[in-house]
């Protein structure tokens, strides 16, 4: 079914002809002509569209990022933040697409935009079945120490102040326990134990938040871009391993897994990104934590009728099975993951 304005224009167009005022104005292209405009990616990461353009500079493709239109323009939604946090990685030679032009504000079509670079790329599952599952993950590796090494002043400027360790968990249990989920017990004692065992001396860095194997697209065995920026911070650079070892983790439980099974250990994983195991297994158990708020919560979104999403009714088992292994991380570290 195709929605529709209350004046009967289907909203899929109406963005489209606001988009291409927006552009041509922008682009001085009075001759530009955005001839269609197709729901692009998976859709579990925000309003993301393929635009066919033409103008006088010849036949062009972009992504389009959009808000959700009638939601407070902060945190995931706020899409200006994701382009303005993009545009100035790019600038630092970071894998991530180029940023065309953004519209923060909800001026096209009740819409905050961002108009992105369309990158060519492989997924991660293509890379696997041609060199294989070690060869995933050592590029995706080698892709977040890139971003490792961004400037902690760009960060400062563009992301604010650094969170701690301690600070980011807290904030993710917060999800969790606002989800209302089952496991929210388990959850606390996971967490209680992990800010009684912080790590110090942490480096901090960028943060992309989702960093796993389905967000980035590869090419001559490089990672060629990151993609959704939505929950991007400053703090411990250790969170995005984190991230990527869940991903392997997920492969075991049966249930669906768009962050990619990717078939590597979690010690090989952290000895490719140059840290120890203990220092590692702290952030891949507090990283278990995050995910499992993200999907309770989500869960319940979908649940109340906030957001449709029914891939969170597939997930239910995932929550338990990510604490669990949290728990046996606190407890036994590395070894048998």
């Amino acid at each position: 079914m195709t929605m529709a304005t209350g004046n009967g224009v289907p909203e899929v167009e109406r963005i489209r002809a606001s988009l291409e005022i927006w552009l041509g104005g922008l682009w001085d292209e009075s001759t530009l002509r955005i001839n269609s405009l197709e729901p692009f990616g998976s859709g579990h990461s925000g309003a993301t569209f393929l635009a066919a353009a033409q103008s006088a500079r010849g036949s062009e493709e972009f992504v389009v990022r959009t808000s959700v239109p009638g939601v407070k323009l902060s945190g995931p939604n706020d899409v200006g933040r994701q382009g303005r946090v993009m545009a100035a990685l790019w600038s630092e030679g970071a894998p991530v697409p180029q940023v065309h032009a953004i519209e923060p504000d909800a001026a096209i079509a009740d819409r905050a935009v961002v108009v992105l670079e369309r990158v060519v790329g492989d997924d991660w599952c293509t890379v696997a079945n041609s060199q294989g599952h070690r060869a995933v993950g050592e590029a995706a590796v080698r892709g977040l120490q890139r971003l490792r090494d961004t400037p902690n002043e760009l960060l400062t400027a563009i992301l604010g102040t650094a969170e701690s360790p301690s600070e980011e968990l807290a904030r993710w249990f917060g999800l969790l326990e606002r989800s209302e989920s089952e496991s929210a017990g388990e959850a606390k004692r996971v967490f209680d134990r992990l800010v009684g065992d912080e790590p110090s001396n942490t480096p901090m860095g960028l943060v992309h938040g989702d960093f796993h194997y389905g967000n980035l697209l590869f090419r001559g065995g490089e990672v060629v871009a990151v993609l959704d920026w939505e929950i991007a911070s400053h703090g411990p650079s250790l969170s995005d391993l984190g991230a990527l070892a869940v991903a392997s983790l997920r492969r075991r439980y049966g249930d669906p897994n768009p962050t990619g099974d990717v078939d590597i250990r979690l010690d090989e994983l952290a000895a490719l990104y140059g840290v120890e195991h203990d220092a590692a297994a702290w952030f891949i158990a507090s990283a278990c934590v995050k995910y499992a708020a993200i999907i309770a919560y989500n869960l319940r979104l979908h649940r109340s009728g906030r957001k449709h999403d029914p891939i969170y009714e597939a997930l239910v088992g995932t929550v338990p099975c990510l604490l669990d292994d949290a728990s046996d991380i606190v407890e036994h570290g590395l070894s048998d993951l």
